[in-house]
């Protein structure tokens, strides 16, 4: 019976209990009739083709989703020698995983065909969903079955079939069966004997990495094992180790330092020495290998072979406590094989046998601080712990690469390109030059106008130079004739590099003036790659990957850089890091990876800032946004800059200081020029300034800028630390700990240096705990981990590599490879060439060049510099019409996302409020989601954006949920009671954020959450309260409607006057009305009555019975007496037309 379930390394197979629990458990499986072996992991590629040999292999049925029943047909042919292999890989994670693998002998006596039904019994793993007891569960789109047939005695494959099926999605699965009650009380007893799988092989590459032949790699480390039993075991095998390492190696250039020995893998202890095994390279290509023993002595041997260069090699290598072996395999097909083996005589065997402790130390392939690398590509790394392996097993990988066909089809064509164009190139300089020898004689006119030299070599050419029109001429012609061109011109030797700049500035000027020919341009750049100028293999990288102007091919565009960053260009390397930083574009995530091209910049980083060229630019992060810090920044012709200057030729100081600077280290777009800037320097000095004195110092002793007079630099130096002054002080303690080797006087120095605060002070503490130059104290490695960290958190360049080194190896404290990463690459993109891009975009984005602008930051976007993410989506969202539509990919989706992947303290709230906004919304690639929104949201709150705020509150009135995890890092928690209270708070904080009043955005929509939580209280009393208001509104305008028809003045007695009358009349303020009460008509014509001025007020007297008089000033009297005079003329004038007419 196979124990697929329970299935457990070391002595625990010895455990009763164990098999009793497995034996009373449904978890058991039937054996079937061939023996099933399954295997932890397999390195074979899931990208084999179908082959149709003599003895062939067919899977004729397969189940097209595999579940617990999940079966397959074959029909094949074979021999009784051969043997039969179906296989099922899966591939998660970019990680290739074997999940069933069967195997057995050919059963065909006869010719004909034999077919077979085939019952796969995957692992719980890929057949229930995810619940307490199976949460590590396979998730993968694609499943792989394969079918071979094997040469049984060499495992040479002979023919191979396969096929593809699928998974259920996890949550689409069916539940896994429970145990029976009993398994369960004994699982439940006896969980404490039971032991988890360990892992047993590494797989520690599995995507390419370019060496250079520099001083990195990759570093890996092996853990303790979590079983107590097995760690115990492990640890009582240091001299009877068991160990298999499989890698594949392009080698372009054994060892670039000639005479000495270059890296292929080793392993370095926490004292920095070397530990088993040590495998390296001579420049002849022969392998160096050495070992420790058991007698704490070392064992070193040296191959009779050489191994090839320019092919894929797979090498193979075993230990065992009494011998090592050395395979590689090369060819076509790796048929090819070189081998070596070393083994310990008998008489040896008690004290030479090999010491090997795996968790002790770290692994590092390819190179390290220590060790330089070879020059190629290191393919695949796969550790075999405890194991030793033969090469010709038949499930080791037989091709370098494992997810993706990069190295055996885009770097061999690549290479076998540029090989050609390289030897075409040599030629035609020899030509260019027999030509230029001509004109110098006089054989021939320098125009060629006239005549064309054909040689005999150039027959299958066409002619070199010719007077006609670039654009109707070819590429290749035009690439000959500029290259006779350069040649002849030039008055000294012309090489290739000098060709391969011109192509390349020819090129980039054609892609700044458009990006409707970028498939000439390509061209072009390929060429100009070939021929030694790597910048040109990184811009055809950034092309091809983001699909400018062109197709889009993320392969061809990992090849560019890989290619480029073997010759060590900084751009490169950084693009490759940061794509295994997040796993971009289809290379794997490795952090351990990145690291080792991180930490390649960073270390050239202070190297290039130190050098002089007038190209370098010190590296200013600046977002398109902030306008302030885009309108501070100048050139020669600036105001800034002139005003300064104008200063410090009046003698300024600070003015002479600063222009100084911004000289010495090209800040703020000024081209650098160092003999300028310590002129200036020098003008301060000889005013006795402290700083200008350290400044000119410092250069003329290091000769930056001037002829190198130590002495004189020294002095001056000496001067200003005796004015207190603190980097001299530190200056003067570096001098004495190189250059006297005084340690206590350094120490000094340092000390007082390091309690006003320098960085630089820190840094060089921190070297002298280190190496055990402290007076009076050992080495510490803890300390100068301390002093390191200080300083690297000033921005001391040499201190952030030390504490990424430290970080990455475990040498102080625990190892931590990602707090490594973070600082190996903050260190890397401070490198003046990621300057020089930024400058040049800046630049042309100032000069309302927004296009241009865009493709130098989107180079530098490449890099993973997060500001060139953030500047490059900017101008995508503000300039649209003239970018994306020559972008392949979403450039404000990827960038603005990039942008956000950084350490908080560098990701600007905008593009978190931006990232918002694009899961509100959604995209053409992903559907809107709230959740998301809402935590970018939040994100960007804390930060105090109104915007944010604003935001938030609005999905909170849309009734999103929001987690409380998210709440809690936007609102106090005394905000979380109702929705109400959390409005009021986000608007509030965003109303006092805002640059608008209370009228803005944020004040008038808190005016309306008020306004309606206040009627949903108070709903009733506000409906109550209107209706009656509506009442008294009615009845008030009834009243006053009354009041305005009526007399205004009834006389109280005028009711008893009317009861004896038919007749009343009433008076109003200009006429009196007469109601008849015996069937007359009514009449109210104002002009029936007379009514005379003076009769006026003698009725008035009698109606109301007495009349008030109010006291009035002269003024009103005055007025009041025209308005009556004017009042009585009126009304004489309607009584005298009155009398005159007819009375009706």
């Amino acid at each position: 019976m196979a124990l697929k379930t329970w299935r457990c390394r070391g002595r625990c197979f010895e455990c009763f209990y164990v098999f009793l629990v497995c034996f009373v458990s449904l978890e058991a499986a039937q054996e079937d009739k061939n023996k099933v072996v399954r295997l932890s992991s397999s390195h074979e590629s899931l990208e084999e083709r179908n082959k149709l040999l003599p003895f062939n292999i067919k899977i004729t049925h397969f189940s097209q989703y595999c579940t617990t029943n999940c079966n397959v047909s074959l029909i094949y042919n074979c021999k009784k020698t051969h043997q039969i292999s179906v296989r099922v890989n899966v591939s998660e994670n970019y990680h290739e995983q074997n999940i069933f693998a069967i195997a057995w002998p050919c059963e065909n006596q006869h010719a004909y065909s034999i077919q077979k039904k085939l019952k796969i019994s995957l692992p719980p793993d890929a057949l229930y969903m995810p619940y307490s007891r199976n949460s590590r569960i396979i998730d993968s789109s694609r499943v792989a079955i394969s079918a071979k047939v094997l040469d049984g005695r060499t495992k040479q494959l002979l023919s191979i079939h396969t096929v593809w099926t699928k998974l259920l999605e996890p949550y689409s699965r069916p539940k896994r069966p429970c145990l029976s009650w009993a398994a369960g009380l004994l699982q439940l007893g006896m969980s404490r004997w039971l032991c988890t799988a360990e892992k047993d092989v590494y797989n520690f590459v599995n995507y390419p990495i370019s060496l250079s032949g520099s001083y990195y790699g990759v570093y890996k480390a092996l853990p303790s094992y979590s079983n107590w039993q097995i760690e115990d075991q492990r640890k009582n095998s240091f001299n009877d180790p068991r160990l298999t390492l499989v890698m594949s190696l392009y080698i372009m250039n054994y060892c670039i330092p000639a005479g000495q020995l270059c890296s292929i893998a080793h392993r370095l202890s926490t004292e920095t020495s070397y530990l088993t095994p040590l495998i390296f390279m001579n420049n002849q290509g022969q392998l160096h290998v050495q070992v420790n023993l058991a007698n704490s002595e070392t064992s070193a041997q040296l191959t009779h072979f050489s191994i090839p260069k320019f092919q894929w090699l797979r090498m193979s290598f075993t230990l065992t406590s009494s011998n090592w072996t050395l395979t590689f395999d090369y060819g076509k097909d790796f048929k090819s094989r070189l081998y070596t083996e070393y083994r310990y005589v008998a008489g040896d065997m008690k004290d030479s046998k090999h010491f090997y402790n795996d968790v002790e130390g770290i692994f590092a392939f390819g190179g390290s601080e220590l060790a330089a690398s070879f020059q190629g590509y290191l393919g695949s790394v796969v550790l075999y712990r405890n194991q030793t392996i033969s090469a010709n097993d038949s499930w080791l990988s037989p091709k370098p690469a494992h997810s993706v066909s990069l190295l055996d089809l885009e770097v061999n064509r690549l290479q076998t390109s540029c090989l050609h164009y390289k030897e075409k190139m040599l030629k035609l300089l020899h030509i260019c030059q027999i030509i230029k020898q001509r004109i110098i004689d006089k054989v021939t006119c320098p125009s060629f106008a006239r005549e064309v030299y054909h040689l005999k070599q150039m027959r299958r050419h066409k002619p070199l130079c010719w007077a006609s029109d670039q654009s109707n001429q070819s590429l290749d012609f035009y690439i000959k004739k500029k290259t006779c061109e350069v040649v002849i011109q030039s008055g000294h030797v012309t090489h290739l590099k000098h060709i391969g700049d011109m192509l390349y500035e020819k090129a980039m000027s054609k892609l700044e003036e458009s990006f409707e020919e970028t498939s000439r341009v390509i061209y072009l750049l390929h060429v100009s790659s070939c021929v030694d100028n790597h910048d040109a293999a990184f811009v055809s990288s950034v092309i091809l990957n983001n699909g400018v102007g062109t197709r889009q091919n993320e392969v061809a565009a990992v090849a560019y850089q890989m290619r480029s960053a073997m010759n060590d260009n900084r751009l490169s390397l950084l693009a490759l890091a940061h794509k295994h930083r997040y796993g971009l574009d289809s290379v794997t995530h490795d952090g351990e990876q990145a690291y080792g091209y991180f930490k390649k910049v960073a270390d050239q980083t202070q190297q290039d800032k130190n050098t002089h060229d007038p190209q370098g630019i010190y590296t200013e992060h600046i977002r398109l946004t902030d306008e302030n810090s885009v309108n501070q920044q100048t050139d020669e012709s600036g105001d800034l800059f002139l005003w300064l200057k104008h200063q410090a030729k009046q003698g300024v100081i600070s003015a002479q200081i600063s222009l100084g600077r911004l000289l010495f280290w090209g800040s703020q777009g000024v081209r650098r020029n160092l003999q300028e800037a310590v002129q200036l320097y020098r003008m301060g000095a000889e005013q006795n300034d402290p700083i200008a004195m350290f400044d000119y110092g410092i250069a003329t002793f290091m000769g930056q800028g001037t002829e190198k007079n130590t002495t004189e630099g020294l002095s001056y130096m000496r001067k200003s630390a005796e004015m207190g002054n603190q980097y001299a002080l530190n200056s003067m303690g570096w001098y004495a700990m190189n250059y006297e080797r005084n340690y206590t006087r350094a120490a000094e120095y340092y000390e007082k240096a390091y309690q006003l605060g320098t960085p630089d002070a820190g840094y060089n503490l921190g070297i002298m705990h280190q190496n055990g130059w402290y007076p009076n104290k050992t080495k510490d490695l803890k300390k100068a981990y301390d002093y390191f960290a200080w300083a690297a958190a000033k921005n001391q360049m040499e201190a952030g590599i030390s504490l990424a080194l430290y970080n990455m190896r475990g040498l102080a404290y625990p190892r931590n490879p990602d707090f490594a990463v973070e600082w190996a690459r903050f260190i890397a993109e401070k490198n003046p060439h990621v300057g020089m891009l930024l400058n040049k975009a800046l630049k042309t984005y100032r000069n309302a060049e927004p296009r241009v602008s865009a493709l130098y930051y989107l180079m530098a976007a490449e890099c993973g510099v997060e500001v060139a993410s953030f500047n490059f989506a900017y101008l995508c969202e503000t300039s649209s019409e003239d970018i994306t539509k020559y972008i392949a990919k979403d450039c404000m989706l990827r960038h603005y996302n990039l942008s956000t992947l950084r350490e908080p303290q560098f990701v600007d709230s905008y593009a978190l409020v931006k990232m918002g906004d694009l899961f509100w919304y959604g995209t053409s690639q992903m559907q809107p989601n709230l959740t998301k929104s809402a935590q970018y949201y939040a994100d960007a709150a804390q930060q105090n954006d109104p915007q944010a705020l604003f935001n938030l509150a609005i999905l909170l009135e849309q009734n999103v949920l929001f987690p409380k995890a998210l709440l809690a890092q936007v609102l106090p928690q005394s905000s979380h009671q109702n929705t109400y209270q959390m409005l009021v708070e986000l608007y509030t904080r965003c109303q006092e954020l805002s640059e608008y009043d209370s009228f803005g955005p944020c004040g008038l929509a808190l005016y309306k959450v008020q306004v309606l939580h206040f009627w949903k209280e108070y709903n009733m009393h506000l409906v109550l309260s209107g209706v009656l208001g509506v009442v008294l509104t009615v009845l008030i305008s009834v009243y006053l409607v009354r009041r305005s028809i009526h007399p205004r003045d009834i006389e109280s007695s005028s009711t008893t006057h009317s009861e004896t009358s038919q007749e009343q009349t009433l008076s109003t303020d200009n006429c009196d009305i007469t109601i008849v009460t015996s069937q007359e008509q009514t009449t109210d014509n104002c002009e029936n009555d007379l009514v005379t001025d003076a009769a006026t007020p003698k009725k008035e007297t009698e109606r109301m019975g007495t009349t008030t008089i109010l006291p009035v000033e002269p003024n009103l009297l005055e007025k009041e007496g025209k308005e009556s005079k004017t009042s009585g003329d009126e009304l004489s004038k309607k009584s005298t037309g009155h009398t005159n007419g007819t009375n009706p």
